[in-house]
């Protein structure tokens, strides 16, 4: 599973051509999909 912080996305212009999110040591790895989640409760909010 990989998780990444909407602030950690760097907000680019329009000129972009889409953006990197990570890099894969292997080239042979591939991700298959992504999925955008809402906004996780912090744990003190969480019963």
């Amino acid at each position: 599973t990989l998780r990444l912080s909407m602030q950690d996305i760097r907000v680019l212009g329009r000129s972009t051509q889409g953006v990197r999110l990570v890099h894969l040591k292997d080239k042979e790895d591939v991700i298959v999909g992504l999925q955008k989640l809402e906004q996780i409760e912090k744990a003190e909010d969480v019963k």
